[in-house]
């Protein structure tokens, strides 16, 4: 019954690593496709180098990701090791780092797509247990408040001076209270989910 137990929960974690992997693709071209038209359309001179290594970066270990969900390489690690939460939260850790790493490239804090780490909390809280949820809401939380101190800030005119401080503290505190509530709703849903 354990050993059955242990499949059917690899088995589902298997499948929560396959869909992030399907996301993944989209998210690469998108983020080149923005880099591109920052540069192009808008005349915004994001750093292209850092960005597109960060990138190809990530679209290495997403291939990696999928040899290991065919089997087809390592062999060791595929047969020997099956797809568990922790390795989900790996992977989400990962996501969230290459996301702060492009923003840090573009802008940091100020950038609109810092919201999307918003979407790897409310991943990591359907996919894995409550704990390991908080710790991707946390390191989101974290990653945010960083950018706002580290990043390559944008040639851009400034016109909100005087309300700067204001706009920032502002930002940053419906950033982490949409986390929070990101989170806890749903590690609530996932449970519902359970019971059925």
């Amino acid at each position: 019954r354990l050993e059955m137990d242990r499949e059917v929960t690899s088995s589902r974690e298997r499948g929560h690593l396959r869909q992030l992997v399907r996301i993944r693709w989209p998210a690469i071209c998108i983020g080149a496709a923005l880099l591109y038209s920052a540069r192009g359309a808008l005349d915004i001179m994001i750093p292209a180098a850092p960005v597109v290594g960060v990138l190809a970066f990530y679209a290495l270990v997403n291939a990696a990701t999928v040899q290991r969900l065919h089997g087809t390489w390592p062999r060791f690690w595929s047969r020997y090791w099956p797809v568990t939460e922790r390795e989900l939260l790996v992977h989400v850790l990962l996501d969230v780092a290459v996301l702060t790493a492009v923003l840090y490239f573009s802008g940091g804090g100020t950038n609109p797509l810092v919201a999307a780490s918003l979407l790897l909390v409310v991943y990591a809280s359907v996919t894995v247990r409550a704990r390991l949820a908080w710790t991707v809401a946390a390191a989101c939380m974290l990653s945010y408040a960083g950018l706002h101190f580290f990043n390559v800030p944008l040639p851009l005119a400034d016109t909100l001076s005087g309300d700067r401080s204001l706009n920032y503290f502002a930002h940053f505190n419906i950033y982490l209270a949409l986390a929070a509530l990101m989170a806890g709703y749903g590690v609530r849903l996932s449970e519902m989910r359970r019971l059925n």
